[in-house]
C-alpha cells in the first residue's frame, strides 16, 4: 500500500502462478498467506507453481522476501487473461552423470535483446 510492489512479473516470470484468474483487491496480509509459495529449505529460490487444473490465483517468491513482509494490507493486482492461444517451446537433451532435470524458463522472446 505504500506504493512498493513486493512482487513483480517483469522481474521474475515465476513471480505469478502460471494459469493464474484475474484479481484485483486489497487484503491482509493474513488472506495474502493463502495465496503465497515459497520454498523455506532453498531460502533464495521462486518456486514454479500452476493454477491449470484450479481456478485461482497466486504468487510464488523466495522464503527470504517472504520472512521481509509486514503486517499490513496489501493490493493484489493480476492481469491475466484465460483464452485460447500458443506455445512457443524448444527442448533439448544433454545426456550428464546423473539423470537429475533442469528447467530453464526464458522471458518472452520479444523482450530478449536481438544479436
Amino acid at each position: 500500500m505504500r506504493g512498493e510492489k513486493v512482487i513483480d512479473f517483469q522481474r521474475s516470470n515465476l513471480h505469478v502462478f502460471n494459469y493464474s484468474v484475474p484479481v484485483s483487491k486489497k487484503i491482509s496480509l493474513e488472506e495474502l498467506r493463502k495465496h503465497l509459495f515459497t520454498l523455506p529449505e532453498h531460502p533464495d529460490w521462486i518456486p514454479y507453481r500452476t493454477s491449470y487444473y484450479q481456478e485461482t490465483w497466486g504468487f510464488c517468491l523466495s522464503h527470504r522476501q517472504f520472512e521481509h513482509l509486514n503486517e499490513e494490507e496489501y493490493e493484489v493486482h493480476i492481469d491475466s487473461s484465460l483464452e485460447d492461444g500458443s506455445l512457443t517451446y524448444g527442448e533439448f537433451f544433454v545426456p550428464g552423470a546423473t539423470r537429475d532435470e533442469i528447467l530453464i524458463s526464458l522471458p518472452r522472446l520479444s523482450s530478449l535483446p536481438m544479436q
